[in-house]
């Protein structure tokens, strides 16, 4: 029995199909079969899972709990084609589909009836001639440059790094209570405050 399931993730829908052999972790971590980056969902918030025939759904213990049919989920609880499933604030629509005999055994080829065969069309022989028209000159077109061949590409120059820039100190070194000259746009000069 495959399962579908519907998320309703921030007003976008996005659907996914799973087969019995899949446990199904939802959860905003990735790894998780379905991780939506929604509010109040837990790292791992919950897992689907096909038992004794069943598809079931249990809460990993997740801070905001899950939700089956307005219902809080306590333990793994049975889920049937229908329910509304809530993890955080991502709703879940569920629909399980039996495997119909269909997909269990294909079925038998059915001949395809026979086709008449397509009538002879008459020859195609007496066909008007067409106008004898003048031959087409290769003009340039109207307001068009003539090509220039392709420059090669420009060779990058090697990248030289630059020197160091070295200041020196001030004469004498900065010592406490120094004045410094004022920069041009400023009134007044800085001064060092004293220790």
């Amino acid at each position: 029995m495959k399962i579908s399931l519907i998320a309703d993730i921030k007003g976008v829908l996005v659907g996914y199909r799973f087969d019995e052999g899949t446990e199904i972790t939802i959860g905003r971590e990735i790894g998780n079969a379905i991780n939506p980056l929604s509010d109040g969902l837990s790292r791992r918030h919950a897992k689907i899972f096909f038992k004794d025939g069943d598809w079931h759904v249990e809460d990993l213990g997740s801070t905001n709990g899950s939700l089956k049919n307005g219902e809080k989920i306590s333990g793994a609880v049975k889920i049937a084609n229908g329910d509304r499933l809530r993890f955080g604030l991502v709703d879940v629509s569920v629909r399980l589909e039996e495997l119909a005999d269909a997909e269990a055994a294909p079925k038998a080829v059915q001949p395809v009836a026979e086709v008449p065969p397509v009538a002879d069309l008459p020859p195609v022989a007496d066909l008007p001639p067409v106008a004898d028209l003048p031959p087409v000159e290769d003009l340039p077109a109207a307001g068009s440059q003539p090509t220039t061949p392709l420059k090669p590409a420009a060779v990058k120059k090697p990248i030289v790094p630059m020197k160091p820039v070295i200041r020196k100190p001030l004469a004498g070194g900065l010592r406490p209570g120094l004045k410094l000259p004022p920069k041009p746009g400023m009134k007044t000069g800085l001064k060092l405050p004293n220790k």
